[in-house]
């Protein structure tokens, strides 16, 4: 891969496509790659405790769904 962005693609491709993980997981995969954008290159934008809170919590999940998948 030479992009995060391939890597969602082939994410969505191999494991959201055919139903190997939620579609939910690949909404948080790309929306978490998108709020990483905007932290790094728009410099007004501000993140509530809230919405860390959020993505940590989708991270935990998603975390626990893929040792799922690799055992």
């Amino acid at each position: 891969m030479k992009s995060h962005k391939g890597v969602i693609d082939q994410f969505s491709q191999h494991f959201v496509k055919t139903e190997k993980v939620s579609k939910d997981f690949g909404k948080w995969f790309a929306d978490a790659q998108n709020q990483r954008l905007k932290a790094d290159y728009d410099t007004a934008i501000e993140f509530s405790s809230e919405d860390a809170n959020e993505i940590v919590t989708q991270a935990k999940e998603f975390y626990q769904e893929i040792c799922k998948l690799i055992k």
